[in-house]
């Protein structure tokens, strides 16, 4: 005999996701998990993508603890309020397509799991050791700073253009009106028609930046659906602690110099130079702010190291140098 077809509300599993169920629907999700294998997988696959952090494919099932969220849940409510909640939750086998219309109000919760939905595998492109150049099949490039991650479904470009990001990475995006081409990062979704940009989640995951070279971009904000537009030559950065934009600034060059290996400076404090060449080297710098205080440089640096850079400097500014695991500078100054 046929089964009887199980059910789900897709609408409650949005809220849940998003942190706006009640007590009761919130704990009707719970049990459902504790009782079902199957919605439990679900909800381990759909709360990594919710907070954009899946990591690459591997084959491997993941974890949803259903104890620890009741746990956090029954910390926050009465107990009798468990007790109203239904005891079982079940699931359409075409729930995919449920929850899709069930987002569209307002999350692009769903385009990304539509996107990197374990029915189709993925490709893991991983910078070790040095910047790497993926060229997409559609003929794009992405260029991702050493240590970065590049994820991306085997049927990019067949019906859409989509990838992942982790770290810090270069777009150079070809053309095409049909089939924008959107990154999700650091829970952020930028996209564009074609045009090139960078993106870039701060090591500590508290911010992500965006700056435009050339063309127009769209970045919003996964969870609230905040928007920002930029075009070129503009950048903004999104705090995950204020969940909020900062103010639309220009676009710095330097900003780009793990992949350009160009600096600029005109007419810059010492002690700017000096921050830019913390970064951009990943170097601590030692030195005494009030020695260089008055000091400015206006100046370009192609694909120097930092030990020719500061070389260069030595022959405008009053400095010695050492270099180990941090760069200690002494001198009097300009």
């Amino acid at each position: 005999m046929e089964q009887p077809q199980p059910h789900i509300d897709e609408a409650l599993i949005a809220k849940y996701l998003a942190g706006e169920a009640s007590v009761e629907e919130e704990a009707a999700i719970l049990e459902g998990a504790r009782s079902s294998p199957e919605i439990r997988d679900m909800l381990a696959q759909l709360s990594l993508l919710w907070e954009g952090s899946r990591p690459p494919f591997t084959g491997k099932p993941l974890h949803f603890d259903v104890d620890r969220a009741w746990e956090k849940m029954e910390t926050r409510i009465r107990p009798e309020a468990v007790d109203k909640a239904p005891k079982r939750i079940s699931m359409l086998p075409r729930w995919v397509a449920g929850i899709a219309a069930a987002l569209l109000l307002g999350t692009c919760f769903t385009f990304l799991y539509l996107y990197f939905s374990p029915q189709s595998a993925s490709l893991t492109i991983q910078a070790t050791g040095k910047n790497v150049i993926q060229t997409l099949p559609e003929g794009s490039y992405i260029t991702l700073k050493e240590g970065s991650t590049l994820i991306y479904g085997t049927d990019f470009d067949e019906k859409k253009r989509f990838v992942q990001v982790q770290g810090v990475a270069f777009f150079e995006i070809t053309r095409d009106e049909q089939k924008p081409f959107v990154v999700a990062t650091g829970g952020l979704e930028v996209k564009v028609l074609g045009t090139s940009f960078y993106t870039q989640v701060a090591s500590d995951g508290s911010a992500v930046e965006v700056g435009v070279q050339t063309g127009k971009v769209e970045v919003r904000v996964n969870q609230n659906g905040q928007k920002v537009y930029l075009t070129a030559g503009q950048r903004v950065i999104y705090s995950l602690q204020s969940q909020s934009f900062g103010p639309v600034a220009p676009m710095e060059v330097n900003r780009i110099y793990w992949k350009t290996g160009v600096l600029v400076f005109k007419d810059a404090p010492l002690s700017e130079v000096f921050s830019q060449l913390e970064t951009s080297f990943d170097l601590p710098f030692k030195y005494n702010a009030e020695a260089f205080r008055t000091c400015r440089l206006t100046g370009r640096f192609v694909g120097n190291n930092v030990t020719e850079i500061l070389d260069q400097l030595k022959l405008s500014f009053d400095l010695r140098y050492t270099v180990g695991t941090k760069v200690t500078i002494e001198g009097g100054g300009c």
